[in-house]
């Protein structure tokens, strides 16, 4: 398809063909490419390394999807890049409209598959995904994808220089039963990593949720009491989650908060959802590692889940916000309230909290400073954490004992976030030399590219240059560290 004018990717879908892509090719998309048929298409041609991907991208002031696949069975997104251009987003208001960045899923849809997708700077808004699947589908496949950057943080870390707060977002959120969530890599997701939302007998498999440079509200979410999915006798107030397994993923909070690693139950979560009780899921050998952990495995208003073989690396730190004025308990890796647990099976780690776990996400009602966005102050463990990340990102190295003495005053005392000390290293004679001279609005435009050439040499390394290979999620994720490393 090299030649074929924007308007005419439309034109071709809506006549029932497949947009099979030009390799290396680029396109600007100023309005959303929406599936007409089943068992259309939208992919790079032929068998391609990721390096050879076509590349769509959101012209700069279009706001949240760049496709719409909603109601339309067996389709097909593969082999693509696809950049939300979010550090290019400028509309006068100044905000994101609450929409999704590639939306599935919808009344009717079965069988639809993203696969070997690379997505970057997503413009979704209002907790919506990256990858979002409505409810109404059925048998929907995530596979073998990469996410990187889905919304601001609380801090207001990721933001763009027009934008408003606050705007974050989902990696990958899944609302339709009987799905597949398996071997994505998820970085810097601002809502959570992967929010499930009901969708009974879906399998999140082999995945990993990490937090670089921005904090994560859940890791993988099962907290939300979802209409679609009530109960009989409705005002039981109980929630379909049967079925549901969480299983061999993997939660870093390597340089970034995650307020909550995998929330099980509505109460942990918010105090106005006290009384709902979610049923069934099965969350097991599971691992979390890194020392900006909030909280770890939590368990409140739940009945029927099997907890089991899950394990902790992660250092926790940093009390939730709490409910109605009353803080809850210390974080801790394992957490569960005895009276709302039913009859789950949990592992003999878990604690009893009694009533204090509720409302354990931090900084959701302090004040707002005057950029719009809230803070409080850091944990010694995570403050280390923001900081070492963000010398490997920006440098290549880890800090010296003096420098991290230095930049956790600065951050202390500057009640800054983790964006404005990315800034403060890109203005150092070593950035400069290494890098030569960036301007500080360019800060996300230089790490989206940096990311995206160390991803697709990432890949393509541990897959030998073989096209049909896809590597493990947890492997690329260690890879793509090493690569940060000056050598």
């Amino acid at each position: 398809m090299a030649g074929v004018p924007l308007a005419d990717l439309q034109a071709r879908l809506d006549i029932g063909e497949d947009l099979l892509l030009q390799p290396g090719s680029e396109w600007e998309v100023s309005a959303p490419l929406r599936f007409r048929v089943p068992g259309q298409r939208i992919e790079t041609a032929g068998d391609v390394l990721p390096s050879q991907y076509a590349r769509l991208r959101l012209a700069p002031g279009l706001a949240g999807t760049i496709i719409s696949g909603e109601g339309v069975s067996e389709i097909s997104i593969r082999k693509l890049v696809l950049d939300g251009n979010r550090d290019q987003f400028d509309r006068k208001k100044g905000t994101l409209p609450a929409k999704p960045f590639v939306d599935l899923g919808g009344p009717g849809a079965v069988a639809q598959t993203v696969s070997r997708c690379i997505l970057l700077n997503t413009r979704c808004s209002g907790g919506w995904g990256a990858i979002h699947v409505r409810e109404g589908g059925r048998d929907i496949q995530v596979t073998d994808n990469v996410v990187v950057g889905s919304g601001p943080d609380l801090r207001g870390n990721g933001t763009a220089p027009h934008e408003l707060p606050y705007g974050w977002g989902d990696g990958i959120s899944m609302a339709s039963p009987d799905s597949l969530i398996r071997n994505n890599l998820i970085i810097d997701a601002t809502d959570q990593g992967i929010m499930i939302q009901g969708a009974p007998g879906t399998l999140i498999q082999s995945n990993v949720v990490a937090a670089v440079s921005r904090e994560m509200l859940a890791g993988i979410a099962l907290y939300e009491p979802f209409s679609d999915y009530r109960m009989s006798p409705p005002e039981a107030e109980r929630y379909d989650y049967s079925g549901v397994v969480v299983e061999r993923n993997l939660i870093d909070a390597f340089g970034g908060r995650i307020h909550v690693a995998i929330p099980m139950g509505p109460a942990a979560w918010n105090g106005r959802l006290l009384g709902k009780t979610l049923v069934g899921a099965t969350v097991r050998g599971n691992g979390l590692s890194g020392n900006a952990m909030g909280y770890g495995y939590v368990v409140n208003g739940v009945d029927r889940f099997t907890v089991v073989s899950n394990r902790s690396e992660a250092v926790f730190s940093g009390l939730g916000d709490g409910f109605n004025g009353r803080k809850p308990v210390p974080p801790a890796a394992f957490l569960y309230t005895p009276s709302a647990a039913g009859t789950s099976v949990l592992q003999s780690e878990f604690k009893p909290a009694g009533s204090d776990l509720v409302g354990i996400p931090r900084n959701a009602w302090e004040p707002r400073n005057m950029r719009g966005f809230r803070s409080v102050g850091y944990g010694d463990a995570e403050l280390e954490a923001v900081i070492r990340a963000a010398f490997l990102e920006m440098l290549g190295r880890d800090p010296l004992q003096g420098e991290l003495t230095h930049w956790s005053d600065w951050l202390k005392t500057s009640e800054v976030n983790a964006d404005f000390l990315r800034v403060q290293l890109m203005v150092s004679p070593e950035f400069v030399q290494r890098f030569g001279r960036v301007s500080p609005d360019s800060l996300h435009a230089w790490r989206g590219r940096r990311w995206l050439t160390r991803i697709i040499e990432g890949i393509e390394k541990l897959s030998d240059g073989t096209p049909e290979k896809w590597p493990s999620a947890r492997r690329l994720h260690a890879c793509l560290w090493a690569q940060l490393y000056v050598r």
